[in-house]
C-alpha cells in the first residue's frame, strides 16, 4: 500500500512526500511471516529513493538525514552478506571467510585468530535473525556484529563513516584493526609460500585502502607500510613462534589490543 502512495505522490511531483514515505519504508520493522518480512536490499533500495525524491524536493537538510541512514543500512546489508556467506560455507564444511572484504580469501577456523569470535551455527543463525529484524543503529552494528564477527574492513569503513570512535584512542583503534585485517590476510592461506602471503596481505590494503583514502585517520599509511615490511622480513613474529609464525603472531597482536578494538562508535 506504502509503495503504491510513493508511486501516486511522485506522479503528481510532490516529492518532499514522496521521500519521507519512502524513508518510512525504509524504516519499517519486519512482521511474522513472509508476507511482512522487510528484506535489507528493500530498505537500502527504499532509502535510495528517498533521497533521490528529497534531492529533487530541495530540502538538502532532509537528504542529508536520509543519506546517512541509506549508509548505515548499506553496512548491516554487508553483514548481514557475509554472515550469511560464512554459514553456508559451514553448512558445506568449507573454510569460512573471516574478516576481508573483496580481496578476503578462504581459510579454516584457525585463520580467524581468537579475536574472530562468534563462529559458531548458533550465533551466526541468532545474528542473522536479529540483523533481519529492524534496522539497527552504527554503534549498535559495530560493537554487536562487525567487531565480535571479525569483519575488520567493515569496521574500518564504519569508522570513517562516523568521523573517528568513541571513548579512547581512536588513531590506536584503527591501528589495531589494521593489525587484525593484514594478519587475516596474511594467514588466508597457510599453504602459500611467504611471497604469496605478503601478496594477500598488499592485496588486502588494495581492497581496503581504495574505499579509505584520503582519509588520514582510517588509513595510517605510515604504519601500514612498516606492518607490511615486518611481514616481508619475517620480523612480524613474536613470543611462542614456530615455522611461520603466524598463529603465534596473530593471537599475541589481536589479545594485546582486544579492548581497543571494541570501542563505540560514535555517529557523526
Amino acid at each position: 500500500m506504502l509503495e503504491l502512495l510513493c508511486s501516486m505522490l511522485v506522479r503528481k511531483g510532490r516529492f518532499l512526500d514522496a521521500a519521507l514515505v519512502y524513508g518510512a519504508l525504509g524504516c519499517r520493522r519486519s512482521g511474522p511471516g513472509a508476507d511482512l518480512s522487510v528484506s535489507l536490499d528493500s530498505r537500502v533500495a527504499a532509502m535510495q529513493s528517498a533521497v533521490l525524491h528529497a534531492r529533487s524536493a530541495g530540502a538538502s537538510a532532509l537528504v542529508s538525514r536520509l543519506d546517512s541512514d541509506a549508509k548505515v543500512f548499506g553496512f548491516q546489508d554487508a553483514i548481514v552478506k557475509r554472515l550469511q556467506e560464512r554459514q553456508r560455507n559451514q553448512d558445506g564444511g568449507a573454510g569460512w571467510r573471516v574478516g576481508g572484504g573483496a580481496g578476503a580469501m578462504e581459510g579454516g577456523p584457525e585463520a580467524a585468530g581468537p579475536a574472530a569470535t562468534g563462529g559458531t551455527a548458533l550465533e551466526l543463525e541468532r545474528a542473522l535473525a536479529e540483523l533481519s529484524g529492524a534496522p539497527l543503529d552504527l554503534s549498535e552494528l559495530y560493537n554487536a556484529y562487525a567487531q565480535p564477527f571479525g569483519l575488520w574492513d567493515i569496521c574500518l569503513q564504519m569508522i570513517r563513516f562516523a568521523g573517528g570512535c568513541g571513548n579512547g584512542d581512536p588513531p590506536a583503534v584503527v591501528r589495531t584493526l589494521w593489525d587484525h585485517e593484514l594478519l587475516r590476510a596474511h594467514g588466508s592461506c597457510r599453504t602459500a609460500s611467504p611471497i604469496g602471503r605478503l601478496e594477500r596481505a598488499c592485496d588486502a590494503v588494495s581492497n581496503l585502502g581504495s574505499s579509505l583514502y584520503p582519509d588520514s585517520l582510517t588509513l595510517p599509511l605510515m604504519h601500514i607500510a612498516w606492518r607490511l615490511e615486518s611481514l616481508a622480513a619475517g620480523l612480524w613474529k613474536r613470543r611462542g613462534s614456530n615455522g611461520d609464525g603466524n598463529a603465534a603472531a596473530t593471537a599475541t597482536a589481536m589479545g594485546e589490543a582486544a579492548d581497543r578494538s571494541s570501542e563505540l562508535i560514535v555517529q557523526a
